[in-house]
C-alpha cells in the first residue's frame, strides 16, 4: 500500500543492497521535507537520480512558503538535503 503522493520511480540498480540504500535515502528525503514543510501543503514528492545527482520535485499548493524571499529558503533546503544524503541536489518546486 502506498502513501498518497509517494509513487516510486523505477530505476535500474546493480544490486539489491544498492536498491535498499536508495529506498532508505528516499524515505529520509520524504520524511525530512514533509516534517519541515507540513504547512506548505505538499501533495507529491518525486525523486529522480543520476549517478551522483538527485533531482527532487515538490508539488505544492503553497510554493511561496517553500521558495521564501528571493529564493533563500530553497537554497537552505537544498543545502540541508545535500548534507542529509551526501549527494549533489537540485530542488524544483511545482505549483499545483
Amino acid at each position: 500500500m502506498q502513501a498518497a503522493g509517494c509513487r516510486p520511480r523505477l530505476f535500474n540498480t546493480q544490486t539489491k543492497k544498492e536498491f535498499g540504500d536508495l529506498l532508505i535515502e528516499d524515505h529520509k528525503i520524504r520524511s525530512f521535507v514533509k516534517e519541515k514543510y507540513k504547512f506548505a501543503l505538499i501533495a507529491k514528492i518525486e525523486i529522480e537520480r543520476t549517478r551522483d545527482f538527485v533531482v527532487v520535485q515538490l508539488h505544492s499548493a503553497r510554493p511561496g512558503i517553500i521558495i521564501g524571499r528571493k529564493g533563500q529558503e530553497v537554497e537552505r533546503l537544498e543545502a540541508e538535503l545535500e548534507k542529509l544524503i551526501g549527494r549533489r541536489m537540485e530542488l524544483k518546486i511545482v505549483e499545483i
